[in-house]
């Protein structure tokens, strides 16, 4: 047996034991780890899974954020209490309930919901969801999940933002009494697949995805790519609802849970495979309609008809379709948004297509006939342009985090890092997954 010592230290850098040692049989990361974790089981590591564990080797590895990989020898590292093993402890992360950002942040948020909900269909729904699962049935046929299909800048994510408060307000008072209660209670989760965040950091399968995002919910302290890096943090939506068991003290069979998933259709899908992400996911929300100890409401909303068509084909799944409306001028408390003074500007700086060939490329339009111009899309003006893809090495922070996928912190860190000399380059010095990446021009120059 060799003798190995090393020190734990915390995510940020202090330290958390002096040197010490620890023998193992095979001299490899994966060895070593497990040999840590027995050691400081019971007081530092308590809690920890030994795969959360972090190992470099040695500080000034760890200075530069060198770790060493799972199969990894360990080889001479270790070897002594003066060139010891840096071994990184990760922060055990605190959960408590918070209710969930709307999916809608854009000043139409403001405006009245213009409800286009079949309430007599969606009550009876509903009321044939519960008995089912009061009963304990787990039918397919028995358990509705409600899809919103519709194109895109059509309402999906407000009626999704919407859908909780007309469950609790409109429908679940004309019900059973326990019912009511249960949905007075529930607890909402919104997760979306929007702006990047389908971008998989070491995620599974959909599943820990939809999980994974309820998780993150119940936290503010880290940011998305922080957070979803670690893997101690990847569960599945049923370990997730049990987390919120455990810290609200609610029993599962007492709560109900109302889970939002906007754009599934930004999952990757093959027509015709079991095996893409959409049918996983499709799967997963069905399941936990069907037969969860808690009673799920699951709504989610997605643009293109054919991986929900495809899925239809060979599931007898009750899947219940909500139709968003014809949006009609916007009010806030009834009163209407615009004044009679206002002017609608349409701006186009693209060729007119074939639809609207009989339009002119740009146009200030009076607000008494704006509908006409913009029909469905009154409550929406699009601004779109034909742009290249912005300079990694000179854009601005602001300008950086108008791509996908990048965030604040990801952001700073390529201000930090560059220049890069290529997205290979980029990589290497900021770890930013390459999907990413690739929506840059690496352009060394001063433009």
């Amino acid at each position: 047996m060799a003798r190995k010592w090393f020190q734990l230290v915390g995510e940020r850098g202090s330290d958390v034991t002096s040197a010490t040692a620890v023998f193992v049989d095979i001299e490899d990361v994966f060895a070593f780890r497990d040999a840590v974790k027995a050691k400081f089981e019971d007081s530092h590591l308590a809690g920890i899974a030994a795969a959360d564990l972090t190992v470099f080797a040695n500080r000034a590895a760890y200075n530069v954020k060198q770790a060493l990989e799972e199969d990894s020898p360990i080889g001479s590292f270790g070897g002594s209490e003066k060139d010891a093993l840096i071994v990184q402890v990760p922060t055990q992360q605190s959960f408590v309930w918070k209710e969930p950002k709307p999916l809608v942040e854009s000043i139409g948020a403001k405006w009245d919901f213009q409800n286009s909900l079949d309430l007599g269909n969606l009550s009876y729904a509903i009321g044939q969801h519960y008995q089912a699962w009061r009963d304990g049935k787990t039918d397919k046929r028995t358990h509705p999940l409600f899809v919103c299909l519709d194109g895109p800048g059509t309402g999906k994510s407000r009626l999704l933002d919407e859908f909780p408060n007309v469950l609790k307000q409109q429908v679940g008072v004309q019900g059973d009494p326990a019912m009511d209660e249960l949905l007075q209670n529930a607890y909402t989760f919104k997760v979306t697949f929007e702006n990047g965040t389908t971008d998989n950091y070491g995620i599974s399968g959909p599943c820990e995805m939809i999980g994974t995002r309820m998780l993150y919910q119940l936290q503010d302290s880290l940011a998305w790519m922080a957070f979803a890096g670690q893997r101690t943090f990847h569960l599945d939506p049923s370990q997730a609802m049990t987390k919120l068991s455990e810290i609200t003290g609610t029993a599962l069979r007492k709560m109900c849970v109302i889970l939002c998933v906007d754009n599934l259709q930004k999952l990757q899908h093959e027509a015709g495979s079991k095996n893409s992400q959409f049918y996983s996911a499709y799967a997963t929300l069905c399941d936990l309609v069907n037969a969860s100890k808690c009673w799920v409401i699951a709504i989610f909303s997605v643009t293109i008809s054919q991986p929900l068509d495809d899925f239809l084909m060979v599931s007898p799944q009750w899947t219940e379709k909500l139709q968003t409306t014809s949006l009609k001028r916007p009010t806030i408390n009834g009163a209407d948004v615009f004044g009679p003074d206002d002017l609608f500007i349409m701006y186009c700086t693209s060729e007119a297509t074939e639809d609207l060939r009989e339009l002119p490329n740009s146009a200030v339009v009076d607000a008494t006939c704006w509908e006409e111009y913009y029909g469905p899309f009154a409550a929406r003006a699009f601004f779109t342009k034909s742009v290249p893809l912005p300079c990694i090495n000179t854009s601005s922070q602001t300008q950086l985090e108008f791509v996908e996928g990048v965030d604040a912190s990801c952001s700073a860190r390529i201000a930090k890092k560059r220049l890069f000399t290529s997205l290979e380059d980029a990589y290497d010095k900021t770890k930013i997954p390459e999907q990413v990446l690739k929506r840059f021009h690496f352009n060394t120059g001063p433009r």
